[in-house]
């Protein structure tokens, strides 16, 4: 990163390798609104690795971390920390160079070649997105391979080059930000209607995958009366995210309420 100008304070600001990570949550409203196109056109998008977790209910526990597990971890960071750059003959630090075992760098072109062909047949913001998924499985990889490697791995092969196993698993981690990247740009694209309709199917699934209009009304306040939830359930089935199912008449007769169960590819 360079920043060259004559009114500057220092003239000029070099930094031979500029780089910081961040991490943290934000509201998905928020996001639309802030991820605009500009940020997508720009390349920013595609050097977020996004995820968005299905909503879960909480639920009571008294479980800790078990306190040998959480020595474990503070000694394996320990360790980590203890890493040190190369200094070169200007006594400037400079990055180590970790190389692939044999193995792994027969993994590594496989997934090489095979991403170069996804990337091909995509356009837009995914297509921007898959241009940095190749590079991020390299460095998911070198992460996994120094955690082992802090963690005494027994079966790292080597710590000077990393191994097929961990090469395996930055590609694994990869491609499941890749799919997340594909879901989550879906949903920042969509419509009011589009957006009403998985917000809903998200709510029967966390009530259990079947909702009646009665169950729905007790679930939100956004349907107040049941000709409202009734015909909120109908236009999901012909959206054909689910359908509607009666269940059998019981020994005291009268019609029982009719369930809406949604189709095993409702799940996003």
């Amino acid at each position: 990163m360079v920043v060259d100008r004559k009114t500057g304070n220092p003239p000029m600001i070099f930094v031979p390798r500029a780089a910081m990570s961040v991490t943290g949550g934000i509201q998905p409203d928020i996001l639309r609104r802030c991820l605009g196109q500009q940020y997508r056109e720009n390349g920013l998008a595609a050097r977020l690795l996004l995820t968005y977790p299905p909503r879960q209910p909480k639920q009571w526990t008294e479980a800790d971390i078990d306190p040998k597990a959480e020595t474990a971890i503070a000694e394996l960071l320990d360790q980590l920390y203890e890493l040190q750059p190369a200094v070169g003959a200007d006594d400037e630090l400079r990055p180590v160079v970790i190389g692939l075992t044999p193995d792994a760098k027969l993994a590594w072109i496989k997934f090489y070649n095979a991403h170069a062909q996804e990337h091909a047949e995509l356009s837009g913001d995914l297509s921007a997105t898959w241009s940095k998924r190749e590079g991020y499985a390299a460095r998911f990889a070198l992460v996994i391979h120094f955690a082992r490697w802090a963690a005494n791995d027994p079966a790292l092969e080597t710590t000077d080059a990393v191994d097929v196993a961990s090469i395996n698993a930055g590609i694994q981690l990869s491609r499941w930000f890749g799919h997340e990247a594909r879901r989550i740009y879906a949903i920042l694209d969509e419509g009011d209607e589009s957006r009403e309709r998985r917000q809903l199917v998200e709510l029967i699934q966390r009530k259990g995958e079947t909702m009646t209009p009665r169950k729905l009304m007790r679930s939100s306040r956004h349907w107040a009366m049941a000709t409202e939830a009734e015909a909120a359930l109908e236009d999901l089935a012909k959206a054909g995210y689910g359908r509607w199912v009666i269940p059998p008449t019981s020994t005291k007769g009268g019609r029982p309420p009719r369930d809406f169960v949604l189709n095993g590819n409702s799940r996003r």
